[in-house]
């Protein structure tokens, strides 16, 4: 089940690889002033394009005939997702202060990102529950219900997430000990396969969702 599961979400997500690619170079943040304003068009663009892909992988999985545009993927989810969001990060952020104010450094960002990887796990089902029933903060206490309901068929997925971060926190340490020019070919790669991998979360979620309802 979980082969097929990974497959099925795999052939779903290579439907939409390239703009997959383009998402996971807009996820990657560049430091430094002279990347400043690329990474702000950057992260518009990608945060456009997330909710985009979310909407399509959905369509496919759902076979519909009937594909929504951009806009309308737009105007029907971009409030629910947005405010999904929003409220996920308060523990995010919670942490970020409390470790900042009391370790601070490099430990203190690790310690967020573990923050962010638990969340993640948490709400394997709530972003694809977004998509699928439209609704906004009904969502969250409803994925988090559902996976711990469905252990066993998630923990694939939860094991996608693990690695998603493990990847994202290489590209943290060679951001750190390289120098710039020489690291943001390998941070763009790694942030592609980030995103990649994370996508093949959001298939198999709305999979199971789907096949389960």
């Amino acid at each position: 089940m979980n082969s097929e599961l990974i497959s099925s979400s795999i052939k779903v997500v290579n439907q939409h690889l390239l703009l997959i690619i383009v998402a996971g170079v807009c996820s990657t943040i560049i430091v430094g002033e002279n990347w400043a304003t690329f990474s702000l068009i950057a992260f518009v663009l990608g945060f456009i394009l997330e909710i985009f892909l979310c909407g399509r992988i959905i369509e496919t999985i759902l076979k519909s005939e009937n594909r929504e545009s951009i806009k309308d993927i737009l105007r029907k989810n971009g409030f629910n997702y947005i405010t999904v969001l929003i409220v996920l990060a308060i523990p995010v952020l919670i942490v970020r202060m409390i470790s900042q104010a009391y370790i601070g450094g490099y430990t203190s960002y690790f310690i967020v990102e573990l923050m962010k990887m638990a969340v993640a796990v948490v709400t394997i089902y709530t972003v694809p529950i977004v998509f699928l029933k439209r609704t906004n903060l009904l969502s969250i206490p409803t994925g988090v219900a559902y996976l711990l309901s469905h252990l066993q068929i998630s923990r694939v997925l939860i094991l996608f997430v693990i690695a998603a971060f493990l990847l994202g926190s290489i590209r943290i340490l060679i951001v750190m000990n390289l120098e710039i020019s020489i690291s943001i070919p390998i941070i763009l790669l790694i942030g592609i396969g980030v995103t990649y991998l994370l996508y093949i979360v959001f298939a198999g979620a709305a999979h199971i969702l789907t096949n389960n309802d």
